[in-house]
């Protein structure tokens, strides 16, 4: 799914650049989406800006999560 993105010519290695670490954004996704099942019905909003993807991992920069303290039934 990664790959299917308008930029994935930059993450791949684009204009003599090093390639991303697929597998590392591919896990950090990963583990929010767990993250987010967790979470379950309490989780209102994420927002990663920026996502950095580097050759030799990935990270978000900056992370905003929303979660209501608990869900009524």
């Amino acid at each position: 799914m990664i790959l299917s993105i308008k930029a994935a010519a930059i993450l791949t290695g684009a204009r003599g650049r090093a390639p991303v670490d697929l597998d590392a954004l591919a896990s950090m996704l990963s583990r929010l989406s767990a993250f987010a099942v967790a979470a379950g019905p309490r989780l209102r909003a994420i927002d990663l800006n920026p996502v950095l993807a580097l050759p030799d991992g990935a990270f978000a920069l900056d992370a905003v999560i929303e979660c209501d303290e608990e869900v009524l039934p």
